[in-house]
């Protein structure tokens, strides 16, 4: 009973410090409407986009750096130092983003100090969302680690919630016209509040075992890199199955609400609200079947869907009338995305042995966030530029489905999980 107690009381401490800063780290995702006209010239309304969305997209290119740094922390020194140390670095740039000046007070130099603070950004959020997913899982209860684990999805989902109702609540006309300064400024208080949690919680028993009875390696990564290369390609393209299409819901399809239904920004604000409500039921309702009949099962059919029902989504984009039924296509890609990403964590954890675990996963997913997420947006917005085709994301998203499903039939064990349950257990064991 003392153990279950204090494993509980780790994973709630863990969820709300991951609440908090992730709080800080998608206000700028769903502030980004906001953000475009007031930190980069707007008198072309693509040329704006096209800035504002290369500015959330520079920031996933310093994960890959920020992957190695937070591995070597969390492998050598532990995932409760390598969370303590990412939650304390992302409370100053969204402190700074809450105070810069705007682009019609000093130019160019409000876009480029935007863009350093997102940088920065990014850098802590790539060792908190992969530090946080392996202390979940190392603290799970055998059979339940998908629920236990998608508790971070939720987590996050919640933190965002909280972010994005007090910027709804700061657009309001009846506060001044900084008031989207507001959450920013909020999420350096939460930051410090993450803080304080994390430093009541516990290690997990996974890395306190392993380092009595193996010790801890020098350069935990350069084991990873010279024993599991194929796990760490198979981690990138899970992560582009997972990331590709959270991005183009809550990034690209924003931006079409703002541009062809001109939408102000309160409204997609709102909608992505009821958004991660829905999402939130979804991740839970994937990770219980997960855990139910087989994580590698439950992702495959989510991948296979992503696939076949990616291009019929947007040809209902393309020809929408009434912003109520992107609405309806976001939800058919978030009820996809969610039966890839509930089970993933655990997929993607027992990858690697416990003693480089935090290195393995962290470099392989955070390639492949640099390339699948903060990418994909641009990526969508301009390939509908070029071709003029406004189906054209949906291809982004078929191809980081297939990678997603090449890496999961990869794994000579579920050869069939189609058609069966399949064994629960990885290749590779602590």
């Amino acid at each position: 009973m003392k153990r279950a107690t204090i494993r509980a009381r780790a994973i709630i401490a863990g969820l709300i410090g991951t609440s908090l800063e992730y709080y800080d780290s998608v206000l700028y995702m769903h502030f980004l409407p906001i953000l475009t006209p007031l930190f980069f010239p707007h008198e072309d309304p693509f040329i704006s986009s096209l800035l504002g969305m290369a500015s959330f997209a520079i920031g996933s290119c310093i994960r890959p750096i920020a992957g190695l740094v937070f591995g070597h922390i969390g492998d050598r020194s532990g995932r409760k130092v390598a969370l303590g140390f990412s939650i304390i670095l992302i409370t100053i740039p969204t402190f700074l983003m809450g105070t810069l000046p705007t682009y019609a007070q000093i130019g160019i130099f409000a876009p480029i100090a935007l863009t350093l603070c997102r940088l920065l950004q990014s850098f802590s959020v790539a060792g908190e969302s992969i530090g946080g997913s392996i202390f979940l899982v190392e603290h799970a209860q055998p059979g339940r680690e998908c629920i236990t684990s998608c508790l971070l999805n939720v987590g996050i989902k919640v933190g965002t919630f909280v972010g994005a109702g007090i910027g709804l609540i700061s657009l309001y006309s009846f506060l001044p016209e900084w008031g989207w300064r507001v959450p920013f400024l909020c999420g350096a208080l939460f930051g410090f509040l993450g803080y304080s949690l994390r430093k009541k919680i516990s290690e997990t028993p996974e890395f306190i075992k392993a380092s009595k009875d193996k010790g801890v390696l020098k350069l935990p990564l350069w084991e990873t890199i010279k024993r599991d290369k194929i796990s760490i390609l198979r981690t990138i393209g899970i992560c582009a199955g997972v990331m590709a299409p959270v991005q183009v819901i809550y990034v690209y399809i924003a931006d079409v609400f703002r541009t062809k239904f001109q939408l102000p920004p309160e409204q997609i604000l709102a909608i992505n609200m009821k958004l991660m409500v829905f999402s939130s039921l979804c991740l839970l309702l994937m990770a219980y079947l997960a855990d139910r009949v087989g994580y590698k099962r439950v992702m495959g059919f989510a991948l296979l869907g992503s696939l076949m029902l990616s291009y019929p989504a947007f040809v209902v984009i393309q020809n929408a009338e009434s912003f109520y039924e992107l609405m309806m296509m976001q939800a058919v890609l978030i009820a996809l995305a969610s039966g890839v990403s509930a089970p993933c964590i655990v997929l993607v954890s027992k990858l690697f042995p416990t003693r480089e675990r935090y290195s393995g996963y962290a470099l392989g997913w955070n390639i492949g966030a640099m390339l699948f997420s903060g990418l994909v947006p641009l990526a969508s917005l301009i390939l509908v530029e070029w071709t003029g085709d406004q189906k054209a994301p949906s291809y982004i998203l078929m191809f980081c489905g297939l990678l997603g499903l090449s890496a999961l039939l990869s794994f000579k064990e579920i050869k069939g999980f189609l058609l069966s349950r399949g064994p629960r257990s990885s290749p590779q064991t602590s």
